[in-house]
């Protein structure tokens, strides 16, 4: 049994869709809760009606856009089931996704986060985890020293909600970005087991941010939430002496990407 918990900022033809897969796919217990961080009334609104009748659909109406972690952690707030799943609004679920739940069986789920392999529109895996961005873990990625911490980006986990608890939900100092970051830093602080699993859900990538804003707004967003979360744990100095490098490899590799990222790095700030 499963709460699935996932956030709507005008992605109501996505979450149609992964409404879809749900229903068509997932033979165990589980109720889907959609938290809506004030979209645009007329569409969401006609969206909401037609699911409306469903027993295990559960919407949470939100005032204002409050945001990633916040609508999230709303939603599980109102979760039902003791096991939580995370999932973005651009997540399919298909005919292998009941696997996923099967896989949760043999571990206790205590003191333990779950992800799962994403493939994207393309057919191709996405990278199944990064390197913690802090100067000592690159250190050891870049000479292949065992012990690498990784993150996993926030669009499918798993956890249960006592391991929940103890990493204090997702940290709302962010709106956006970085959110899935913080939350796997704080979860090897607390020496909190990630376990990767094996089946894969479809990821169609970035259903709600596309839609908003350019790519350098975009990017400056990044670069605000990844700013915040150097200073938020007292390391602002590895921001650069890791960001500088990576800016020189786009410089050499990728100019188009290089003007948006420096840009971005050097005109943003952290609100807190």
């Amino acid at each position: 049994m499963v709460s699935l918990i996932t956030v709507n900022y005008n992605c109501e033809d996505e979450i149609d869709k992964l409404i879809s897969s749900t229903i068509s796919y997932l033979k165990i217990p589980y109720e889907l809760i959609i938290v809506d961080n004030n979209s645009e009334k007329n569409k969401y609104h006609s969206f909401k009606s037609k699911y409306s009748n469903i027993e295990n659909i559960k919407f949470i109406d939100l005032d204002a856009n409050y945001g990633f972690a916040e609508a999230n952690n709303r939603g599980s707030d109102a979760a039902k089931y003791n096991i939580l799943h995370f999932i973005n609004p651009d997540i399919l679920f298909n005919e292998q996704a009941n696997q996923l739940y099967y896989e949760l069986e043999k571990f206790s789920l205590n003191n333990q986060i779950f992800v799962n392999p994403l493939i994207e529109n393309d057919g191709k895996y996405m990278s199944l985890g990064f390197a913690i961005p802090t100067v000592k873990n690159y250190l050891k990625k870049i000479f292949k020293i065992k012990g690498v911490k990784k993150w996993y980006i926030g669009a499918s986990i798993v956890l249960d909600k006592r391991t929940f608890g103890k990493i204090n939900k997702w940290s709302n100092d962010y709106f956006m970005y970085s959110e899935d970051l913080d939350l796997f830093y704080k979860s090897h602080l607390m020496k909190i087991e990630i376990i990767e699993l094996n089946t894969p859900l479809f990821h169609i990538g970035k259903a709600s941010s596309s839609k908003v804003w350019t790519n350098y707004q975009r990017a400056k967003i990044i670069e605000n939430s990844l700013k915040l979360f150097y200073k938020k744990y007292n390391i602002s100095y590895q921001y650069y002496l890791i960001r500088i490098p990576q800016l020189i490899y786009l410089l050499l590799t990728d100019y188009k990407n290089f003007k948006i990222s420096f840009n971005a790095v050097f005109n943003s700030s952290p609100k807190k």
